[in-house]
């Protein structure tokens, strides 16, 4: 059985932790373990990076490709199953978080005319473009605003909000919400939602 390394973050540059195992070192790294703890300088270099480095990936996500799939979802679920029918964008650096670049989550989120998603808020602030369609509202805080092909909303942290269409084309929306790691940190991005509004039945789309 191989014998775990605990030197593999060590760097050979002033300033930065340069440690190499040795057997009594081993013991006392899983001494340490053993309570819960650990050294530091096994692992500092690797959560405090000498300059910036990112795991995110450049990726190119078309809206013309991804669009028959989007209008597909407004048959395959509801508002009310799904809580909010968005077909995310996903980088393939960021599965763990499932952010498109960084801590930004974003989708593409699409509701039929009569529909109307549940208030919700957030502990991050939020995004909306609309991409395209009519007739499209969001509530926030109280204050309704109709929104139209272009049209560009951001949404404070912590205020009650939501998004419906009054009637008119199906809307799809670029949405977003920009997290932060002291979100993961202290359990993960909270959102919180009140009883679902409809604002008419949902009309078939086949």
């Amino acid at each position: 059985m191989a014998t775990q390394s605990y030197d593999q973050f060590r760097e050979d540059v002033a300033g930065r932790a340069n440690v190499e195992d040795t057997a009594e070192l081993l013991d006392f790294y899983r001494d340490l373990e053993s309570q819960h703890a650990g050294a530091l300088w096994t692992v500092a270099n690797k959560i405090e990076p000498w300059e910036p480095e990112s795991a995110s990936v450049p990726v190119v996500w078309r809206y013309e490709r991804l669009r028959p799939h989007v209008l597909r979802a407004l048959d395959l679920v509801t508002p009310e199953q799904a809580g909010r029918r968005v077909v995310y964008l996903g980088n393939p650096g960021r599965r763990d978080v499932t952010a498109a670049v960084g801590w930004l989550y974003s989708g593409i989120q699409v509701m039929g005319p009569g529909e109307c998603a549940s208030s919700h808020r957030h502990s991050a602030s939020a995004l909306r473009f609309i991409m395209e369609g009519s007739g499209a509202f969001t509530n926030v805080d109280g204050h309704k605003m109709t929104l139209g092909r272009n049209d560009f909303v951001l949404t404070p942290n912590g205020t009650w909000h939501e998004h419906g269409v009054a009637e008119g084309r199906d809307d799809l929306h670029l949405a977003g919400r920009a997290r932060h790691p002291a979100d993961e940190r202290a359990g993960g991005q909270l959102l919180r939602g009140a009883p679902r509004s409809t604002a008419g039945d949902r009309p078939s789309h086949r």
